[in-house]
């Protein structure tokens, strides 16, 4: 019994230390990142850039990405609550039942993005209007779905609304306002291409 005993002792703590091994991996993960980032953001002063903080950075992608959750769930109300009732009726054209899903994705991706205009102007970031604007011109068309696999929908909406977000706030650091459009532009044609596929 004592073996058996030991043998089990053994066999629990090798899968401890796998556990505490893939942790402290985990751990070393998370602190490359932190160090990298701590590069990205350790900037000098310069005459061709707004400094943006860590904390600012940080705001503006949860912010997008509460964004993105959010949008989701109203395009999904509007088309269950109040489009597919309005518009899918016994006498409705049925190209226009099928992309109900599609306008309630435009009409909540409006709504709330006029609620984060002043949400971003909050963290002080320079032109937050042409930073929505950038964001709304590179998320338009990016779809909502609840069929199959509604979980894949919000996670992808939620992780582009994100990178959408942080990407146009760190372009708009120029501190050109020509630039600055010029460079945001050219992010929504690039993101209108990569979100199409």
């Amino acid at each position: 019994m004592g073996g058996h005993i030991l043998v089990h002792a053994v066999a629990t703590g090798v899968t401890h230390c796998k556990i505490g091994l893939r942790f402290y991996q985990i751990i070393g993960i998370v602190v490359s990142i932190v160090k990298w980032f701590e590069k990205v953001f350790h900037e000098e002063e310069s005459d061709y850039m707004f400094p943006v903080t860590p904390a600012v950075f940080w705001r503006v992608v949860i912010s997008g990405m509460v964004g993105g959750v959010v949008t989701w769930l109203i395009a999904l109300a509007l088309d269950h609550f109040i489009l597919k009732q309005i518009i899918c009726g016994p006498t409705a054209d049925p190209s226009m039942c099928t992309n109900s899903a599609q306008i309630g994705a435009y009409v909540a991706l409006v709504l709330v993005s006029v609620m984060l205009v002043p949400i971003i102007a909050l963290y002080r970031v320079r032109r937050p209007l042409l930073v929505v604007l950038a964001a709304v011109g590179a998320l338009w068309g990016v779809g909502v779905s609840a069929t199959d696999a509604w979980w894949l929908s919000l996670i992808v909406t939620t992780v582009a609304f994100g990178f959408v977000y942080a990407t146009a706030m760190w372009l708009n650091r120029i501190r050109g306002n020509v630039a600055a459009i010029i460079f945001l532009a050219i992010f929504v044609l690039l993101a209108r291409v990569v979100l199409s596929l």
